[in-house]
């Protein structure tokens, strides 16, 4: 009751990981400091999320580099483990504070199949499509997402309205 709206972007109420991706949790837990060290983490946000940094300001994308190393091998992996183990898909249709799920250019398969969940079960979503901009549109393109922030929370904007009430339609909800 106190929360008014919710804003989620790239997440799901319950995800299978594949047998690669418990065994990366598995070890991960056991593994020491942070994940600067971890091996090929540069190239793997590199083929994930360069591209949808703006080319004429690359500080935003080494800032991303940066914050993404000083996170603790041994928690990322536990918060893994966690998100493979709980499922708050019958939990959904409780949920009465309206949602805005943000779903983003840039998310594979496994995220498509989780927005869309949750956009099917939440009885008070809205759903809008953040192109270009790639899974971190905080980082990526802030303005963007400032504005639509502005228009889905506060009403402003070009035409904005406050989020819908009732279920949209699949117009609305970004499925076309």
């Amino acid at each position: 009751e106190r929360v008014r709206t919710v804003r989620v972007a790239g997440t799901c109420a319950h995800r299978r990981l594949s047998g690669w991706e418990r065994g990366l949790c598995r070890v991960g837990q056991q593994w020491p400091g942070t994940a600067r060290w971890l091996p090929l983490r540069r190239t793997v946000y590199r083929v994930n999320h360069r591209r949808w940094f703006p080319p004429l300001d690359p500080d935003r994308y080494k800032f991303l580099l940066d914050l993404s190393g000083l996170c603790r091998t041994a928690g990322l992996a536990r918060l893994g483990s966690l998100l493979a183990r709980e499922d708050l898909r019958d939990e959904l249709d409780r949920i009465s504070t309206p949602v805005v799920l943000l779903p983003t250019a840039g998310q594979g398969s496994e995220l498509q199949r989780g927005v869309a969940e949750l956009a099917a079960r939440l009885p008070r979503v809205t759903r809008t499509h953040l192109h270009s901009t790639g899974l971190l549109p905080e980082l990526t393109h802030p303005h963007r997402l400032a504005g639509v922030i502005r228009e889905q929370f506060l009403g402003q904007g070009s035409g904005a309205s406050a989020p819908t009430t009732a279920r949209p339609s699949s117009v609305d909800r970004g499925d076309s």
